[in-house]
């Protein structure tokens, strides 16, 4: 009941075999998906990695301009924008836009969290643990405290359990720390 495409042997439902491998060339299993009505020349493709020596990932790549979009290697590393992640997670972009203290570039940001809730009280958070059972945790967060301001607070636990968290700094839309 197995079907292959490129091999007389599948061994799973579908079994798609490139007849050759290679380090940045040559041909690579996978799917490739076109969207004809919206953009003729949109395509994306699902392969395994590009990496000829270990082949170990899997890519998923914008094959219109033969760029990575996203990659996940042999050792559970992730890369947004790179296809040879070096951290568990690696979001890499070569724009070249310098800091603006104050223009709005929510646009150009590597990593945005997002609450859409849209309240005073409400908060998008980044949350940093280590450890295991009695590990340690803190937070980063943005909590919402009107219309177009929020305060940037970092939390910690404060040692006595799961539920003893503290605020530990705030800064103020207002410029307060």
């Amino acid at each position: 009941g197995n079907v292959g495409i490129g091999t007389s042997s599948p061994s799973t439902m579908l079994h798609l075999s490139a007849g050759t491998t290679g380090s940045q060339g040559g041909s690579h299993a996978g799917i490739t998906m076109t969207n004809k009505y919206d953009n003729p020349d949109n395509s994306w493709s699902i392969r395994p990695s590009r990496d000829g020596l270990s082949n170990t990932g899997l890519e998923i790549r914008d094959v219109t301009d033969d760029r990575s979009v996203m990659a996940f290697d042999g050792a559970g590393n992730v890369g947004i924008g790179t296809a040879s992640p070096e951290v568990k997670l690696d979001v890499t972009s070569s724009r070249s836009t310098g800091y603006s203290s104050t223009s709005d570039q929510r646009g150009l940001a590597h990593i945005t969290a997002r609450n859409s809730s849209d309240a005073a009280g409400r908060f998008a958070s980044i949350s940093l643990v280590s450890g295991g059972g009695t590990q340690a945790e803190g937070s980063i967060n943005l909590v919402q405290t009107g219309n177009y301001t929020g305060d940037l607070t970092f939390k910690l636990r404060a040692g006595g359990g799961s539920s003893d968290w503290r605020e530990r700094m705030r800064i103020s839309s207002s410029e307060y720390v």
